[in-house]
């Protein structure tokens, strides 16, 4: 059954994942085939734009990992959750901690009190077997919160 913790942990190695084949497999665990990631340097949809966005991040910072920090908030089917990029020596390369908004992709199938209801991720199909929950959509910020101004 895939938790929103299994799911995001899935699509976080996907980003640590050298290896394009293993890295293409983890993404496909992680995500529906027309998932969308969103961050102020990028906007891609699809498994191959996924992809070709980590290689790219992994090209800028080798031997880089992304670090999941704390739990994952998790209500209906969206979810948070903050993260860090970690240098090879342990030191955390993003000044900030980071935090990516997901939202897990609809099943069609149960009603939304039952999702509510359901401990994990995991939806029912019409003959009553579990479907595993993927990511849909992935919004990122980089940095700390603005400052809030007053109205």
């Amino acid at each position: 059954m895939n938790t929103p913790d299994t799911v995001i942990d899935t699509y976080l190695a996907s980003w640590n994942e050298p290896d394009p084949e293993a890295r293409s497999r983890l993404i496909e665990a992680a995500w529906t085939g027309d998932g969308r990631h969103v961050d102020p340097l990028a906007d891609v949809t699809g498994h191959a734009a996924l992809g070709e966005l980590v290689a790219g991040l992994q090209a800028q910072f080798p031997d880089h990992r992304i670090r999941r920090v704390g739990s994952i908030d998790a209500h209906h089917d969206q979810l948070r959750f903050a993260w860090v990029l970690v240098a090879p020596d342990d030191t955390v390369v993003v000044a900030a901690t980071a935090t990516d908004v997901g939202e897990l992709a609809p099943d069609g199938q149960a009603a939304a009190h039952q999702r509510l209801l359901q401990a994990d991720a995991t939806s029912r199909s019409a003959r009553g077997r579990a479907r595993p929950r993927r990511l849909q959509r992935i919004s990122a910020f980089f940095g700390p919160m603005p400052d809030a101004v007053a109205a």
